[in-house]
């Protein structure tokens, strides 16, 4: 009876083990992969001319720079954000003085 209580014993022990090391030896032949990037676009550049600002931006779309000009003289004082064309960012122009001789031009990009 000591011996059967002993065999019965060591056999569940022994299959106790075999079922608890499968999935450790599963888990150690498993790898994980981790990947931590951003990918980002170029800003824009500036060309600031006369009267009027030309932003050269990246587009997505074509996987070209396009350009957006913007004319001073045409806009009035506003505290609205603009889109850009190529939704690259907003913008938003203010005038500093009446005659519209010095502005301050903020671009927000995205």
């Amino acid at each position: 009876m000591f011996k059967k209580t002993i065999i019965s014993a060591l056999s569940l022990g022994l299959m106790t083990v075999s079922l608890l090391s499968t999935p450790a030896h599963a888990k150690n032949n498993q790898t994980t992969v981790s990947f931590k990037a951003a990918i980002v676009v170029p800003p824009c550049s500036y060309n600031i001319k006369e009267g009027n600002v030309d932003l050269q931006c990246f587009n997505n779309d074509s996987n070209k720079m396009k350009t957006t000009s913007i004319d001073f003289k045409n806009h009035a004082k506003s505290t609205e954000w603009k889109t850009l064309d190529n939704n690259r960012g907003t913008y938003q122009l203010n005038w500093t003085n009446k005659d519209k001789g010095l502005a301050m031009f903020t671009v927000q990009h995205v």
